[in-house]
């Protein structure tokens, strides 16, 4: 069993993002040119047709729920895209161009099958207890007992960072799809990784810790943009949030990396 080492790992990823600002460049700008146009149009939309709290529009309600799910799609198809260009550069030494990073291969689409089914595997491994926890404590009691609220409330969230941890430990699956590693799967990921939880948990908060002030400002400063008076300043908040959010996907990706560089090749942090 290997111990990830927290801190060697926590500043590889960050000097590693900071010395691949123009890879992280190359890779993302097709997409948000894909994304954001429909995404701030959503926004704009969506701040002019407020849903009413006393009367349920089904036309409104079901424009929105479709907008919603094109924009999914779409992102988790850049992420994938992203990703495979990504653990390719890094492990094969691979940078497409021009608009080849816009991937449309083989791998891509098993990168996001998988990742969309490793989601949901973990969304139930998170939902399915908390099911349970209220079904026996009663919903009721859940939502009239401050005590009792507080405390589901609590195990939820411990629960969701612990799952949320072993989920990452599947991801690394992911890796071995893009560079073609056919002997990489989940149950080989978890054996590597095991023993690891809390490091990859301290990691996550590291991580986590750094992008937070960035995305809670930006988040505050475009919250005007969910007034019926759009504002510019708003806007170019919201469109910086899109930036420092593209960032911190680009930093997962990487972390995703480095850790199958440590558990499933074997090799050590930084080199």
């Amino acid at each position: 069993m290997r111990n990830l080492p927290i801190r060697e790992t926590f500043m590889v990823i960050v000097r590693t993002a900071f010395s691949n600002l123009g890879v992280a460049l190359r890779l993302l700008w097709p997409w948000l040119l894909l994304i954001v146009p429909p995404l701030v149009g959503y926004v704009i939309w969506d701040s002019l047709h407020p849903m009413s709290a006393n009367e349920l529009d089904v036309a409104q309600f079901a424009m929105r729920f479709l907008w919603i799910i094109g924009l999914a799609v779409l992102y988790l198809l850049a992420f994938s895209s992203v990703a495979v260009g990504w653990h390719r550069y890094s492990l094969l030494g691979e940078l497409p161009k021009g608009f080849e990073v816009v991937r449309n291969d083989s791998a891509t689409w098993r990168y996001l099958f998988n990742l969309i089914g490793i989601g949901i595997l973990v969304g139930l491994m998170i939902v399915i207890p908390l099911w349970i926890l209220i079904a026996v404590v009663g919903p009721a009691t859940v939502m009239q007992s401050a005590a009792t609220g507080t405390v589901v409330w609590a195990l939820a969230t411990l629960l969701s960072l612990f799952i949320g941890t072993f989920g990452t430990r599947m991801l690394m699956k992911l890796v071995g799809i893009a560079i073609g590693d056919g002997q990489s799967t989940i149950g080989s990921c978890l054996a590597a990784s095991e023993g690891n939880t809390l490091n990859l948990f301290g990691l996550s908060m590291m991580l986590f810790v750094v992008f937070l002030p960035f995305t809670y400002g930006l988040e505050q400063l475009s919250s005007g943009l969910g007034a019926s008076n759009i504002g510019v300043f708003p806007l170019l908040a919201f469109l910086g949030l899109v930036v420092v959010q593209a960032l911190q996907t680009f930093v997962g990706v990487i972390s995703l990396t480095t850790l199958y560089r440590f558990f499933v090749q074997g090799r050590e942090i930084g080199r």
